[in-house]
């Protein structure tokens, strides 16, 4: 189910990659939600299988849920931008510079503009 329409390599489902272990760690982590949530409503501690469920889980949690892992990817991060002395210049950023060179500085002059390539377009 959440592996439709995603692209997943070679291997598929069955092959090493990280949706297949996202999608196999499922199943355990929602029981040790279940177990956790369980013993919390009946205010004790968890059995020793929930505790070894929970766990579980929480080392599947660890090792597929990564977050600010990686120390340098993509341009931001390893060459840094134009306003910090770097080569890479923000899309959005090239894309006003552009917009205010060709005259179009603000909302209602690229309004104006289009209004005017409309009209001639359909003359």
């Amino acid at each position: 189910m959440f592996a439709t329409n995603v692209y997943l390599g070679e291997g598929g489902v069955t092959g090493e990659n990280r949706i297949k272990d996202l999608i196999a760690a499922m199943p355990v982590c929602l029981e040790a939600d279940a177990a956790a949530s369980a013993a919390k409503k009946a205010k004790r501690a968890p059995t020793e299988a929930e505790a070894t469920l929970i766990a579980r889980s929480d080392a599947l949690r660890e090792k597929l849920v990564q977050v600010d892992v990686h120390s340098a990817v993509g341009p931001l991060e390893t060459g840094g931008t134009h306003e910090t002395g770097g080569s890479y210049v923000r899309p959005a950023l090239a894309s006003t510079k552009a917009r205010l060179a060709a005259g179009l500085g603000s909302f209602e002059e690229s309004l104006e503009q289009a209004q005017l390539l409309a009209a001639t377009a359909s003359a």
